[in-house]
């Protein structure tokens, strides 16, 4: 159904809106204790917004469509949204306390977040190869200057970093645009899907290679933006040197973007290609398993170990991808990309957990090595108790969102005969419990009476009570949420939701 262009992307305006509101009040001393406020009320008027084009999704049937078909609204585009306005308040409440470090940039750095979720909001909507390039500049740029706006050495240079690797990696990625575009002669997924089909079918072997060389520029290029082994080597220094939740945003909403657009692009781009690309996210998914969660156990900054763990769990969630053959056609499929839906949620709420007591605990100097958190239930047992939710979680113990996740994703993965995959999740996951309960023991078993003890702002408090909260829910009852990411599994692969 053709809506109004503007309609479309109306929450994303709103996000836009408001950093520019934000920016503007901080200017006058009066108007800094507004921003928190004004960020809030944006969110809410862009979920609303999202909620409005919802209803009007209910009313029309499979999906909306605007500005020429480059942008779509279906139910897969509908559950990433939401889940990254939410990750967006979330971050919004933590940050607050957090920033009297920052003297000032408070409007500034909500200013460029709204913007990075503003683009990141386009990139599950967007189903055209220059729509989509420019949506993910305008998600990946802000968050160099997020990462280096302490202006320390470590921030400079994780934001030096990450701008480099990102230019690197959208440069792979766009060679592999303009291959396809050269081939096909289209832009639009739908059309360079059957483009790709039927020039494999009269095509030579000289055109199947050129096929098969801009898949891997593709592969090449969100992996470096999702982090997957062994585009990976920015990852750690970019987490320390990045603010705690610039880092957990990082973490959480980049990988939510980005794993988005690669299911959109694979599915309906390379669907129909007789090509078996799941092949090559089983070997992405275990070096990421592998290496990740090998190097984590030898981390002794928290920043650096969630890290690797970040790169580990890029490994699980592309199991769920390795699990669906090349075409998008069985039951298989629509349970190994909602179980990736799933992972993606559950994940969201674990590890912004994690980041959030990261950044309580360094709201005024930095407390990043794991030693720093010994004894730490004694001198706040809240966020000891918050902690170690999430690091329970991050290791797959139920009942928690962790747990549900990964037997959402290995089950899709038994399912398509991946038994030997499953085999090596399980094994790396064993070896995660080792660090991720290495912080609970510290925290809990090991007493430091002389050190001082923690204050938590009221704003972190309730980021803190509501990811829990989160990651509780979706460890008991997941249904509801599992039933959204299946519905947006079958808008993804065109079909009718289960």
């Amino acid at each position: 159904m053709q809506i109004d262009d503007l309609i479309l992307v109306a929450p994303e305006l709103a996000l836009a809106v408001t950093a520019a509101v934000v920016l503007l009040v901080s200017i006058h001393r009066q108007g800094k204790a507004l921003i928190l406020p004004i960020s809030l009320i944006g969110i809410a008027i862009s979920a609303g917004l999202l909620v409005n084009l919802a209803s009007d999704l209910d009313a029309a049937g499979q999906q909306l469509e605007g500005f020429h078909r480059f942008l779509v609204f279906d139910q897969f585009a509908e559950y990433v949204k939401f889940l990254l306005l939410g990750v967006l308040a979330l971050v919004v409440l933590a940050s607050w306390g957090y920033l009297d470090r920052l003297d000032g940039l408070r409007g500034e750095y909500y200013c460029i977040l709204f913007i990075s979720v503003a683009g990141m909001m386009l990139l599950p909507s967007a189903v055209e190869l220059v729509t989509m390039y420019v949506a993910l500049e305008i998600a990946t740029l802000p968050i160099a200057a997020l990462a280096a706006i302490f202006r320390t050495d470590r921030s400079t240079e994780a934001g030096i970093k990450f701008l480099l690797i990102a230019a690197i990696s959208s440069a792979i990625l766009l060679y592999g645009i303009v291959l396809i575009y050269g081939l096909v002669g289209s832009t639009e997924f739908d059309y360079i899907g059957q483009g790709l089909g039927e020039y494999l079918h009269v095509g030579t072997g000289g055109g199947n290679i050129a096929i098969i060389v801009a898949l891997v520029l593709v592969i090449v290029g969100f992996g470096f933006k999702i982090s997957a082994v062994p585009f990976h080597m920015w990852v750690p220094d970019v987490y320390e040197g990045a603010p705690a939740p610039v880092t957990g945003f990082l973490s959480v909403a980049s990988k939510t973007a980005g794993i988005a657009i690669l299911l959109r692009v694979f599915y309906v781009i390379f669907g129909s290609v007789e090509i078996d690309w799941s092949t090559v996210f089983v070997g992405l998914s275990i070096l990421s398993m592998i290496l990740g969660n090998l190097v984590a156990v030898v981390q002794h900054n928290i920043k650096r170990m969630l890290a690797y763990s970040t790169i580990a769990h890029v490994g699980y969630i592309l199991i769920g991808l390795a699990s669906v053959p090349s075409r998008a056609d069985t039951l298989v499929d629509f349970t190994a990309v909602g179980a990736v839906l799933f992972y993606l949620s559950a994940y969201a709420v674990t590890n912004l957990a994690a980041f959030f007591v990261i950044a309580s605990l360094s709201h005024k100097v930095d407390l990043e090595e794991i030693e720093d958190y010994r004894g730490l239930a004694r001198r706040n047992p809240y966020l000891a108790g918050v902690m170690a939710v999430s690091m329970v979680s991050l290791t797959g113990i139920p009942p928690t969102a962790g747990f549900m996740a990964k037997l959402m994703i290995f089950s899709s993965a038994m399912a398509s005969g991946l038994v030997w995959l499953v085999v090596i999740g399980v094994l790396t996951s064993v070896v995660a419990a080792y660090y991720y309960l290495r912080v609970v023991r510290i925290m809990y078993a090991e007493a430091n009476d002389g050190a001082e003890s923690v204050d938590t702002p009221i704003t972190m408090s309730v980021a803190l009570g509501v990811s829990v909260a989160g990651i509780l829910i979706l460890g008991v009852l997941p249904a509801i949420v599992a039933g959204l990411a299946n519905d947006g599994a079958a808008a993804l692969l065109g079909s009718m939701p289960f």
